[in-house]
């Protein structure tokens, strides 16, 4: 039988996490896997904005080159946390005291996978939304729904002379455009060495339409697969997520049907997590924590999974255009 109040001990959290599958969440796992826990629950302006550049010898016994960052004033960040709740009645519970003990691991594992599946889905939507150099997200107050906001900086564009869905457009302008695209970058920072580039469903099947009709044309290596166009040594993905809105009820695409993104991945995007205000957690920086509370009315126990992650992006190593119309 199921004992109650040790079934969500941060052992069986954690032994339970580690066991689940992964999830899938293109954004966290390729552009943000440096992943930092920070713990204060405030992260300064000047601490994510440090250039980094490449800096000059010293002399010996001269002063130290002093690190600069970019000129703003000491403010910080305060990064809201995902805060949800499960709630489990006492008819369910007293239904779970009938389980065989594998049947309760299936149980919890159950209810652990739901919080972390709608807690990693917040965090790839907000690390959809850093790309764009601001965060702009719902948040839930208590009169409705406010907005949670974040600003990085100013992503780079590059603006496309010649349409992908233009007919006098040439495989040899698309290749003139990436180029330019990652030399915008290289000009911007020490990145660019490493890129991806993410494009919505217009722009792919643009590209994949040219490198298809060009597969006899040996002068350029080129492959096209269902989520993939190599050529020239470029490397497209689609990139065709979503994320729900919680304001207008629908979803919004990360990356526009007719854009795309040249992110480098060789740049320290990174993902914080910061302290969670919950006293159970001891006020710690953790991805995910999970916590009890018994209630008398409705009768049952409430689950509640708790986040505060701040995706922090490298604007200067992100470039965006629009390709097709």
């Amino acid at each position: 039988m199921i004992n109650i109040e040790k079934i969500f001990t941060r052992e069986v959290i954690v032994d339970t996490l580690r066991g689940l599958p992964a999830i899938a969440t293109p954004l966290i796992d390729g552009i943000y896997k440096n992943k930092k826990q920070h713990p204060f629950a405030y992260i300064g302006i000047e601490e994510i904005k440090k250039i980094i550049n490449n800096v000059p010898v010293v002399r010996r016994g001269s002063t130290a080159y002093r690190v600069e960052g970019e000129g703003t004033d000491v403010s910080f960040i305060e990064p809201q946390p995902i805060e949800i709740e499960d709630f489990v009645s006492a008819k369910d519970i007293n239904d779970i005291k009938m389980f065989k003990p594998e049947d309760d691991k299936v149980w919890i594992e159950n209810k652990i996978d739901t919080l972390r599946q709608n807690v990693r889905a917040t965090c790839e939507a907000l690390a959809a939304q850093s790309l764009l150099g601001k965060i702009t997200y719902p948040m839930k107050m208590a009169t409705g729904y406010g907005d949670y906001s974040v600003t990085f900086g100013t992503p780079l564009t590059e603006t496309c002379s010649k349409k992908w869905d233009v007919s006098t457009t040439k495989i040899s302008d698309i290749l003139e455009h990436l180029i330019k695209m990652q030399d915008a970058i290289k000009k911007k920072s020490i990145f660019g060495g490493q890129i991806v580039i993410k494009a919505g469903s217009k722009a792919f099947m643009k590209l994949a339409d040219y490198v298809i009709n060009m597969t006899n044309d040996s002068r350029i290596n080129a492959t096209v697969t269902e989520s993939n166009i190599i050529f020239a040594g470029f490397r497209v993905e689609l990139h065709s997520q979503t994320y729900y809105n919680l304001k207008t009820k629908e979803q919004v695409s990360q990356v526009a049907d007719n854009k795309i993104v040249m992110i480098a991945t060789d740049a320290p995007h990174t993902l914080y997590y910061t302290a969670i205000d919950d006293i159970e957690a001891g006020l710690q920086a953790l991805p995910l924590w999970i916590t009890t509370e018994l209630s008398k009315n409705p009768s049952g126990m409430r689950l509640f999974g708790k986040s505060k992650p701040l995706p922090v992006p490298v604007v200067n190593a992100i470039c965006w255009s629009e390709v097709t119309s």
